[in-house]
């Protein structure tokens, strides 16, 4: 039979290596495309994408000049504010963040305020101005402000007892959303 009609088992073979095309034409279309209309969850940006990794720990100096780091307060909570004299929001949240202190003082509650970038004197200064009570310390090299991805300042960071990052806020947060967020931090033990 030369060139005369297909025979059966050609035709079988015709329809298999066509449907064999179809499919990997469809799987490959689905790989490519998948990207676009499958949603994956965004990676958190700013301070609150570190939450449940390790707080790093770096050696600063307080506006004393002592030398200070969050290894000290290991076992209790920390909540951990940077901030700039420059910076109005965070000159309106200081004495929030003063007053939370207080009425948290004995509980097992430490607030650190870090500045960034200013010298010892003038953030000491700024805070003396503002009757803060609560230890200050002097990153100068903005290594919080980079570790944290601070959008901005304020950037406030809660580390829990263990160490690990809880909460993290860009902005500047009000007295009622800071008891909010410690409140149940502190009930955990």
């Amino acid at each position: 039979m030369e060139g005369g009609a297909p025979t059966l088992q050609s035709s079988a073979t015709y329809r298999y290596i066509v449907w064999l095309i179809v499919l990997v034409a469809a799987a490959v279309t689905v790989l490519v495309l998948e990207p676009f209309f499958v949603s994956r969850p965004a990676k958190t940006a700013g301070p609150a994408g570190l939450v449940g990794q390790s707080a790093p720990v770096f050696e600063l100096r307080d506006d004393r000049g002592a030398s200070v780091s969050l290894a000290r307060y290991r076992g209790r909570l920390v909540v951990m504010n940077l901030w700039a004299s420059w910076c109005p929001p965070c000159r309106a949240e200081m004495p929030d963040l003063q007053r939370l202190a207080t009425l948290y003082a004995g509980r097992d509650l430490v607030i650190v305020g870090v500045n960034e970038g200013e010298s010892p004197q003038r953030a000491g200064a700024f805070a003396s101005s503002l009757r803060i009570r609560f230890p200050i310390w002097i990153d100068s090299g903005e290594q919080y402000g980079r570790t944290y991805a601070a959008l901005g300042l304020p950037t406030t960071i809660i580390v829990d007892r263990s160490g690990i990052v809880a909460r993290g806020f860009d902005g500047a947060l009000t007295f009622d959303q800071m008891r909010a967020a410690v409140g149940p931090l502190l009930a955990q033990r």
